[in-house]
């Protein structure tokens, strides 16, 4: 049997799931701005005390600004861009620091971020107008819709994107070794054959 579909009121989403509710991103999260760096916990180095990282308005999921021994942000929450390339969306899967204007998604319900932070890359296109400098606020994002589907499908969807994001970082390596090594890739095996 078919699952049923409604509309969801919005003309770029279209049809969903009957059962997802679309609402805005400021319903459903807590929106926050990251602030000035806490210079008394800060290190730009990892050490043992200073093990979190902190976080700024980078176009990368890796970039640190530096390292805190007090995370104000925890686990399974969303840093969004606030200045420059703004709305790249990064899932945060453990406690970190946010300065510098990077804006701080954090559920206000059971939810797997993971399954947002690639809603908001796909599906949401932030126009911040046209200012000298890109900002973008925390007012600014609150008013995008999103749609929410029940926890378990958040998961499966995030495991599917996660699986298909795994395949295409594979295959551009691979091309990559194809045109570095003149369209000749050797794959070595297992196990030697041998031709008696």
């Amino acid at each position: 049997m078919a699952r049923a579909m409604k509309d969801s009121g919005i003309e770029w989403i279209g049809d969903i799931p009957a059962d997802w509710p679309v609402t805005r991103i400021s319903r459903y999260f807590d929106i926050k701005a990251g602030g000035d760096l806490d210079i008394e916990n800060y290190s730009p180095e990892f050490t043992d005390i200073h093990k979190y990282p902190i976080y700024t308005n980078k176009k990368s999921r890796t970039d640190v600004y530096g390292y805190t021994a007090k995370p104000r942000y925890s686990e399974n929450t969303i840093t969004v861009t606030g200045r420059g390339d703004v709305g790249i969306a990064f899932y945060r899967e453990t406690k970190y620091d946010a300065i510098i204007r990077l804006l701080v998604l954090s559920p206000k319900n059971d939810s797997m971020c993971k399954y947002f932070e690639y809603f908001i890359n796909s599906c949401i296109n932030v126009n911040v107008g046209s200012s000298a400098i890109n900002q973008l606020s925390t007012q600014q994002l609150g008013p995008y819709m999103i749609t929410i589907p029940p926890l378990g499908e958040q998961q499966q969807i995030a495991n599917y994107l996660d699986e298909l994001d795994r395949r295409l970082a594979d295959k551009k390596k691979w091309d990559e070794l194809f045109k570095i090594h003149g369209g000749v890739v050797f794959i070595p095996q297992k196990e030697p054959v041998y031709d008696y």
